[in-house]
């Protein structure tokens, strides 16, 4: 991972704030770089495959529309 890129989401980690209600948790929007995104989406299955088969086809329809928004290519 190219350094700047690390450091971009080590920053978001450190600058993070713990939320305590309902539960402790940390939410961290775009923790990482947006020229990160292609690279995550290239190495995610399509689906395909499993499809057929699975009760929740439609989510993954909704899933693959939302993450098309952050390919540059």
């Amino acid at each position: 991972m190219d350094s700047k890129l690390f450091e971009y989401t080590l920053n978001k980690v450190k600058t993070a704030r713990v939320e305590m209600e309902p539960f402790p948790h940390v939410f961290i929007r775009d923790i990482f770089h947006p020229s990160f995104y292609p690279c995550i989406l290239d190495k995610l299955p399509d689906g395909r495959a499993s499809q057929k088969a699975s009760p929740y086809k439609a989510f993954r329809a909704k899933r693959s529309a939302t993450l098309a928004k952050f390919t540059t290519h």
